[in-house]
């Protein structure tokens, strides 16, 4: 039986694809395409039938494969505009594996994984290899684990803390910067280097703690803490709801990204948990 023309097989790869929702219908094309060509036999000069080849595409996973593809699909791209202000990759880095875990439960990606979020959700063009040497030095705010022959990145609670000060927006900030990876060797002979000799009768005087700066606006985690001790979390709340109240009772608005850092760091610590309505969103309650 003679072979079907590419041109009909494109076409039927083409209806298959309408079936699927429109942010995976490339996917679904090229992988209906490769089937039907798998299964599309033509005649060998000898005349004996053999199965063709599939053509071969560099394509993206789909999002029951692939991480990245399903944060993609799921995040609010305005919701995060720190990563359109950080400076670095390693910033942005940071930030992805955040949301990832904050918002999809995803624990960790790898660096092509992180790459494709950025390029293709945020429109930060940048390379795996990028990514895996900014993450390489980002010291203890990140967690490396090798899985095969990949790289699982996971953000540590120095990391969270870090991005929660976002420095970066204070360029003389002494924070401004990641500090490079040192060995504890390093460390110990340097802080001999810079100590001066002290006087055999010299006394030892404490500098005078400097005075803290009252705020007269709670942070975001204030913010939360308060939620939880007046009661108001007794009965499960999404992230929607907390702005909402906030604003109605205290006048002040907090962004979705403000506050998740702080309800996920007390669900870590069992002080919160959270489940998903008929909406698909979290709603957190205490433990």
């Amino acid at each position: 039986m003679a072979s079907r023309p590419l041109a009909d097989l494109v076409k039927e790869a083409g209806e298959i694809a309408k079936s699927v929702p429109e942010s995976m219908q490339e996917a679904a094309f090229n992988r209906a395409l490769d089937q039907l060509l798998g299964n599309a036999s033509t005649r060998s000069p000898s005349g004996s039938s053999r199965t063709q080849k599939p053509t071969r595409k560099l394509q993206r996973d789909t999002a029951a494969d692939n991480p990245a593809s399903r944060l993609i699909n799921e995040i609010d791209r305005t919701a995060h505009p720190q990563i359109a202000e950080a400076p670095n990759v390693v910033q942005r880095a940071m930030i992805v594996l955040r949301i990832a875990q904050a918002e999809c439960d995803i624990d960790g990606l790898t660096a092509p994984q992180i790459a494709q979020v950025l390029t293709d959700k945020y429109r930060q063009p940048t390379t795996s290899q990028a990514v895996a040497q900014a993450l390489g030095s980002a010291g203890r705010h990140v967690d490396i684990k090798k899985d095969g022959r990949s790289s699982v990145y996971r953000l540590m609670g120095p990391g969270e803390r870090y991005l929660d000060s976002e420095p970066w927006r204070d360029p003389g900030s002494s924070d401004s910067k990641i500090p490079p990876r040192r060995s504890k060797a390093k460390k110990s002979a340097t802080k001999k280097k810079n100590t001066p000799a002290r006087p055999a009768d010299a006394t030892t005087k404490k500098p005078a703690a400097k005075p803290s700066k009252a705020s007269g606006t709670p942070t975001a985690g204030q913010v939360v803490q308060q939620l939880l001790d007046g009661g108001y979390l007794d009965s499960p709340r999404s992230i929607a709801d907390m702005i909402e109240h906030v604003q109605a009772s205290q006048g002040r608005r907090y962004k979705a990204n403000e506050l998740s850092p702080s309800l996920l760091r007390m669900l870590r610590n069992s002080t919160l948990t959270r489940e998903k309505n008929n909406d698909g969103k979290y709603e957190y309650a205490r433990a």
